[in-house]
């Protein structure tokens, strides 16, 4: 019984952990490419 209760607050822990992680990347996306096509952009305005 108390593997088992371990086991699932694992892998709760684990699946918050991911959607946590999937969370700060799409926001890391979110910033970081209009950054990027911004500077590209505006790199070839400047050539």
């Amino acid at each position: 019984m108390n593997k088992g209760e371990e086991g699932e607050t694992t892998d709760s822990m684990t699946g918050a952990l991911s959607a946590h992680l999937l969370g700060v990347g799409l926001a890391a996306l979110a910033i970081l490419v209009p950054t990027l096509i911004a500077c590209l952009l505006l790199g070839r305005n400047f050539h």
